[in-house]
């Protein structure tokens, strides 16, 4: 019994101790941004980079309004399944019109991912989006074995400016 007592004094010891440090020193100062989103499609092979790839060292500035066209609203749709086979550990969710993930449990993320896909897709000349609005429409589940996700996203579509126009049609 004094075992116990003696391991709950010690770790409300070490509570108060950690609460009492934080407080001192204020709260914690935000790291500078150094996360790079890249979404594109290249021929039929959609590919997406990780969120929070970071590239030591690489500075951004933000882009001027000068630097950006507003081209239109871009809106897009997705929708992704989950599949499991419990008790089985087999799992996996495919995305409607892309491929599958396997060992993924993720079909909402999935789903917002279709749906960026749709909104860039939808002005051919856009390069980003500003102001995206995502919106979970559909939630469907049974269980463990079956989930259906399906988001849709709107924003401004921008056409970003390029220092150089390349030759359309180069000379050889």
């Amino acid at each position: 019994m004094g075992a116990i007592i003696g391991g709950l004094s010690g770790l409300i010891v070490l509570m108060f101790s950690y609460i009492a440090s934080n407080k001192l020193s204020g709260p914690p100062k935000a790291p500078p941004i150094q996360e790079v989103r890249m979404v594109g499609a290249v021929d039929s092979v959609q590919k997406t980079s990780t969120p929070g790839m970071l590239f030591p060292g690489l500075g951004m500035s933000p882009l001027k309004r000068e630097d950006y066209s507003i081209i239109g609203v871009a809106s897009g749709n997705g929708c992704a399944h989950y599949v499991g086979l419990w008790p089985v550990p087999f799992f996996w969710v495919k995305r409607d019109g892309g491929s599958y993930k396997w060992f993924s449990f993720d079909s909402e993320g999935t789903a917002i991912e279709g749906a960026w896909y749709g909104a860039l897709e939808s002005l051919p000349s856009a390069d980003a989006m500003l102001s995206p609005r995502v919106v979970i429409k559909e939630k469907n589940a049974f269980g463990l074995w079956y989930k259906r996700d399906c988001a849709g996203i709107t924003g401004k579509g921008i056409e970003i400016k390029l220092d150089q126009q390349p030759e359309l049609n180069p000379t050889q």
